[in-house]
C-alpha cells in the first residue's frame, strides 16, 4: 500500500517520497497490523472492515495493497487492487516485493551478530575498518551509525543519485562506495552524536554494510544468506544483486515528472543495497525481527532509537 503518485521535485528528488510500489507500501500494513493482532484478532467482521479500509486505499490511488495479519497460529490475508496494472493482473498475497527500508533490520542484526562474536564494536570508528572513505571518520561510530547519529548527509539529496534513472536507465548501477561519495560531496548535518535527535540517512546503513564486508571477507549478501534467511528457513527472501524479483511479483510504480506513473520494477537494487535492497513476501515483514523473532528491531534494542 502506498499512497497517490507524486511526481519529483527538481529541487530535491528522493525516491523514497517517489516510489509507488503495488506492495513496497504494504509493508507498513504488514507491521501494523502484525503487532496489533494479538490483541485484535481478525473476525469476520474485522477481516470485512479491514478490506473495505484496504479497497480506499486503493481507490485513493495505491495500484494495489497486500495485508497480512499474524495472530498466534492464525493468520488472516486481503488483498485489493493490482500487482501489475498493465495487465489488470489482481494483486495476490504470496507476491514477492522490495521490502525497502526494512531491509536496515537485517544489516543491523548482521552488525551486532559481529559484536557478539566479538569481531566489532558498537564503538568502533568508521576509520578503523574503512580508512579514508569518510571525512572525519575517527569521530564517527558503529553505534552512530545504527542510530541515525552520524550526522551524515544521504545520498539520496544528491540530484546525480536519480538521474540515470530519470533519463530512462533503470539498470543503471552505483557501487556502495559511489553512493558513500555522493553523500561525502555535501555537508554534515550536525558535529558527529550532537544531536538530540536522529538524522534519517541512507549513508549509514550502507556504510555498515561496507564494514560487514570488510570483516568477513564476504558480500553483504551471502552473509545475509548465511546468517539469517538460511538460519530462519526464509526461502522466499533474497538480497539481489540485479534487476528483477522472483515470481509471481507486485509492480512497482513511479511518477517522472508528470503522470502517469511508469513500471519501475527493474529498478536496480544497487541504489539501496545494505539500506533497502531485500526482496521478500508478506510474512517474512511483519513486525518479527530477523534475529529474535520478537516485535522489535536489532537496531533499535541495541540503541534505544529508531533504526
Amino acid at each position: 500500500m502506498q499512497p497517490a503518485p507524486h511526481s519529483i521535485s527538481k529541487g530535491r528528488p528522493t525516491l523514497r517520497r517517489t516510489i509507488v510500489g503495488a506492495a513496497i507500501g504494504a509493508v507498513a500494513l504488514l507491521l501494523t497490523f502484525a503487532a496489533a493482532a494479538a490483541s485484535s484478532p481478525a473476525t469476520a467482521t474485522s477481516k470485512a472492515s479491514l478490506k473495505t479500509d484496504l479497497d480506499r486505499l486503493v481507490a485513493a490511488g495505491a495500484p494495489g495493497a497486500i495485508l497480512y495479519v499474524r495472530d498466534g497460529d492464525k493468520t488472516t490475508r486481503i488483498t485489493a487492487g493490482y500487482g501489475d496494472l498493465a495487465h489488470k493482473t489482481p494483486m495476490r498475497a504470496d507476491n514477492h516485493f522490495k521490502i525497502a527500508s526494512l531491509t536496515k533490520t537485517y544489516t543491523a542484526t548482521l552488525v551486532l551478530q559481529l559484536v557478539q562474536e566479538g569481531s566489532l564494536r558498537v564503538g568502533d570508528n568508521v576509520e578503523r575498518w574503512l580508512p579514508s572513505v569518510v571525512p572525519n571518520g575517527r569521530n564517527i561510530t558503529v553505534h552512530m551509525l545504527l542510530n541515525h547519529t552520524s550526522g551524515l548527509a544521504d545520498f539520496d539529496s544528491d540530484p546525480r543519485y536519480l538521474k540515470p534513472y530519470l533519463s530512462g536507465n533503470l539498470g543503471y548501477y552505483w557501487s556502495p562506495r559511489q553512493l558513500v561519495k555522493l553523500a561525502m560531496a555535501h555537508k554534515p548535518l550536525f558535529p558527529p552524536g550532537k544531536t538530540t535527535h536522529e538524522a534519517y540517512s541512507n549513508t549509514d546503513y550502507v556504510l555498515l554494510g561496507l564494514i560487514i564486508e570488510k570483516i568477513t571477507g564476504r558480500s553483504l549478501g551471502a552473509e545475509m544468506q548465511r546468517r539469517i534467511f538460511t538460519p530462519l528457513h526464509l526461502n522466499e527472501t533474497s538480497f539481489p544483486t540485479k534487476p528483477g524479483l522472483k515470481s509471481p511479483y507486485a509492480h512497482g510504480y513511479m511518477v517522472l515528472g508528470k503522470p502517469p506513473a511508469i513500471d519501475v520494477t527493474r529498478l536496480s537494487p544497487s541504489m539501496s543495497p545494505a539500506s533497502g535492497a531485500i526482496i521478500s513476501w508478506r510474512g517474512a515483514t511483519t513486525a518479527s525481527s530477523p534475529a529474535t523473532g520478537r516485535s522489535s528491531t536489532p537496531a533499535a534494542t541495541a540503541s534505544g532509537k529508531r533504526c
